[in-house]
């Protein structure tokens, strides 16, 4: 649901410190905006009125969102400044390390992002007001980007895709032992972000949930690196098929969009598939990254030439489908013999990794031993126990 016009964006709603014009990004409306050197004053930025969506409860309101390019230099402070049907102004966090991306990205705000004076959460679907801002010494730096339109995250809009993706698929289980059978399904796979093809209620489906670790687990954790501060978790669903491995990875990191914004765009959020083909349990055959987008391409993304990767942002994070082929993972075919794998999640913020989560493994020697991946072996989904 949008809350604000780009497109008949006027002069007026610009202040201070601010020149800022209309422009488009892909035939879509957004702001070009360019802060500070246009006077002597140390705030700048641009106001919109919001009409109160009818019908909706604060419950309903999930998060808000917008489309941002920024220049690669940092202002002191940016902030969105919400203004509620009560009055009541709530202030977001620092959100100046965005303006660093020089890729378009969707910054995603919850009601625990912002403050006020008087304390507690800003209810969203009550919002009459939005300003973005930057303050700092403007007179003398000169900050660009391109602003996208605000939208507010229903619960139904936040989370349909990831509804219908999970209902769409078996419901995940804790492995009885360090093994997987992956069913064999004679059919093609799209790799689009929505897993609806009637073979994905075949999939075999597991979950990394350090509240559930199960016991056979060497290590009994898998973290491997960092600290689990937003409940982070993932759910795995695999399928064998000729063309490839088919993955699901539904992805919570708790909070705030996925994050890959710099050159090694695989130590922000990312899945990781390894292989060890011959079950040799020495190093990996091959080691995989999966992500929601990289520098420069805003898509699902994946350092195997050959995978396609569908991706799909949720209230909790963000869900991959990918379908990688088997030469990409180290086979000359769909394997016939066992062979081992192992999964990790990597959680990214501004400065990189924050968080590495490893299933089998659960250290982060995943990359130089095979000795704990999870032993793997294929079959038609009627000979599975």
């Amino acid at each position: 649901m949008e809350l604000t016009d780009m497109a008949n964006w006027k002069s007026y709603q610009g202040y201070n410190n601010l020149k800022a014009s209309v422009g488009k990004r892909e035939r879509t409306p957004i702001l070009d905006l360019s802060i500070g050197q246009h006077t002597k004053d140390w705030s700048a930025g641009t106001w919109f009125n919001v009409a109160p969506a009818g019908g909706l409860k604060a419950e309903d309101a999930v998060a808000i969102s917008f489309g941002f390019q920024g220049d690669g230099t940092l202002p002191r402070t940016t902030t969105v400044t919400l203004k509620t049907r009560d009055g009541t102004a709530w202030a977001s966090r620092n959100l100046n390390q965005h303006f660093e991306d020089t890729t378009w990205h969707e910054v995603v705000l919850r009601p625990g992002d912002f403050s006020a004076k008087a304390g507690g959460i800003p209810d969203l679907s009550t919002i009459t007001r939005i300003d973005f801002s930057c303050v700092g010494p403007l007179m003398d730096t000169r900050h660009t980007a391109k602003l996208g339109a605000f939208t507010l995250l229903t619960r139904g809009d936040a989370e349909a895709k990831i509804e219908k993706l999970s209902g769409a698929l078996p419901p995940v289980a804790v492995l009885a032992a360090p093994e997987l059978v992956i069913p064999v399904v004679d059919a093609a796979i799209h790799a689009d972000g929505d897993p609806s093809e009637p073979v994905w209620a075949k999939a075999v489906g597991f979950s990394m949930d350090e509240g559930s670790v199960p016991a056979w687990h060497k290590i009994g954790s898998f973290i491997a690196e960092g600290s689990r501060k937003q409940g982070e978790k993932a759910s795995f669903w695999l399928l064998a098929t000729p063309a490839g491995l088919a993955l699901v990875a539904d992805v919570e990191k708790g909070a705030g969009a996925p994050i890959n914004n710099k050159d090694k765009w695989y130590l922000g959020d990312c899945v990781e598939v390894f292989t060890d083909v011959a079950l040799a349990r020495k190093g990996p055959s091959k080691q995989i990254f999966l992500a929601y987008r990289r520098p420069g391409l805003d898509r699902g993304t994946s350092t195997a030439p050959g995978a396609s990767v569908g991706c799909v942002r949720t209230a909790r994070g963000y869900a991959l489908e990918a379908l990688i082929p088997w030469p990409d993972l180290g086979f000359t075919a769909m394997p016939t013999g066992p062979f081992g794998i192992d999964l990790q999640v990597d959680v990214g913020d501004a400065d990189g990794r924050r968080l590495l989560l490893s299933f089998g493994t659960g250290t982060n020697e995943g990359w130089i031993t095979a000795a704990r991946y999870l032993k793997v072996s294929l079959a038609q989904d009627n000979e599975r126990d």
